[in-house]
């Protein structure tokens, strides 16, 4: 894409994952000259917009998706189906508006699937090409997936051709691009020593149901544990041991990088910041989503991890 262009970036809100990682090709971007409008929804879009406040983050259709207490997570997004696909023909409608009102010259979408366009550039962000869902779906969900996939002309790969990072996730028949790892972090920041770092992402209730069984659990140790959940504020809990941190604290990278032990989600995303950073730790995967059970299963087997 030509620099000095106005780009619409458009960021899924599934979690932080999505925001998180989209932050460093907003930097990358911004640094090359372009002039960026971001849109997003719920926490990602608030997570966006104290990120970046000198950028512009708009409110764009929302999701919505709906997560069980309990249950295989990416079977209830299939049965969602229908939700799915109002909200991405309102994202194809409202993505028409936008590029006609803000004079738009090119679109990156992270997973937002109605973000494309005939008549400007339009590039998909996604490491999931290769649907892992039960067998007796895998058919037709990857169908109707690759129809979506299809409307955009250039499709790019957080990660390496080798597959490092995703393993057969990010398998496909079709010409992409792999533009390697990108993440929120820095391997130049001065690390902050500490002896467990809990990093917890994800939907809800899910996450706020880890995240008291963790405190519960390491509130028997001595060591010190940093406790971070993607939360606009601090933990209102008081635990000897353990302190809170607000998704926006500015010493998170530095406590990633010296961290003595890291426990976390199998987020794709949280993923890529053990990359960069080349840290190891346990990997939990949220329960009921068959991707993240298959990356930690993936990550012990290839990479060593626990």
């Amino acid at each position: 894409m030509d620099s000095q262009k106005t780009l619409l970036i458009g960021v899924m809100d599934w979690g932080l994952g999505h925001a998180t990682r989209s932050s460093e090709l907003i930097q990358v971007l911004t640094a090359l000259g372009h002039h960026l409008i971001i849109a997003s929804s719920g926490r990602s879009k608030l997570w966006l917009s104290d990120r970046f406040p000198e950028l512009e983050v708009i409110e764009k259709p929302s999701y919505q998706i709906h997560y069980p207490e309990t249950g295989n997570i990416s079977l209830s997004i299939i049965f969602q189906q229908k939700q799915l696909s109002k909200t991405i023909q309102d994202e194809q409608t409202w993505t028409k508006q936008q590029i006609l009102d803000q004079d738009i010259h090119g679109i990156i979408s992270d997973c937002c699937f109605g973000m494309w366009s005939e008549q400007i550039p339009s590039v998909l962000l996604t490491h999931q090409l290769n649907l892992h869902v039960h067998p007796l779906l895998k058919s037709i969900a990857q169908r109707m997936f690759e129809k979506h996939l299809a409307k955009f002309q250039t499709i790019w790969v957080p990660d390496s051709r080798e597959h490092v990072a995703s393993g057969m996730l990010s398998r496909w028949h079709k010409p992409v691009s792999y533009i390697g790892h990108i993440s929120q972090f820095s391997c130049d920041k001065e690390a902050i020593e500490n002896d467990i770092l809990v990093l917890l992402s994800g939907p809800e209730p899910r996450r706020t149901h880890m995240q008291k069984v963790w405190i519960e659990a390491l509130n028997q140790f001595d060591q010190k544990v940093v406790f971070y959940s993607g939360n606009e504020h601090q933990g209102s809990e008081t635990h000897e041991n353990i302190s809170f941190k607000s998704w926006n604290d500015p010493n998170l990278n530095g406590l990633v990088l010296g961290a003595g032990y890291v426990i976390c989600n199998a987020g794709y995303s949280t993923l890529m910041d053990l990359i960069k950073l080349q840290k190891t730790g346990l990997l939990i995967p949220t329960k009921g989503q068959s991707e993240q059970e298959y990356l930690a299963n993936y990550w012990h087997e290839m990479h060593g991890y626990n």
